[in-house]
């Protein structure tokens, strides 16, 4: 059987020294170089002023709708495939009357909806005058 290694007292007592001294030097480098947290990210994302204007979900592109912050391709698609069976079901009526009703595409829920409001509208197109 091997000889046990066994520690003595003043072994010890160097490797509890040895502990408290790196521990010590770590507090004093941690108090003169804090780690230095960045601000949380703006609410109004990076690309936001690349939109030239507010974007109509019932007549925009998937690219228009896609350059929407927090808007990808996939949710783009989505809303073009529910205004396209929306429009076929009912005639003459636009799909999305109110921010609200982006909800009704799956995928995107009300929180969503909420951040993409400043940069949706939903007004009525302009009529022609009748000659």
């Amino acid at each position: 059987m091997p000889a046990r290694l066994t520690w003595s007292v003043s072994q010890r007592r160097a490797l509890i020294a040895l502990i408290l001294l790196a521990g010590a030097g770590l507090s004093i480098q941690a108090y003169r170089h804090p780690i230095d947290y960045s601000d949380p990210p703006p609410a109004i994302g990076p690309r936001t002023n690349e939109l030239a204007d507010r974007i109509d979900p019932n007549s925009a592109t998937a690219a228009e709708l896609s350059s929407i912050p927090n808007l990808g391709p996939a949710h783009a698609a989505a809303i073009i495939a529910y205004r396209e069976s929306f429009t076929a079901a009912h005639p003459g009526r636009r799909a999305f009357e109110k921010i609200e009703d982006l909800t009704k595409v799956k995928g995107i829920g009300h929180a969503t909806a909420e951040k993409l409001a400043a940069h949706l509208t939903f007004e009525e197109p302009a009529t022609q005058p009748a000659d």
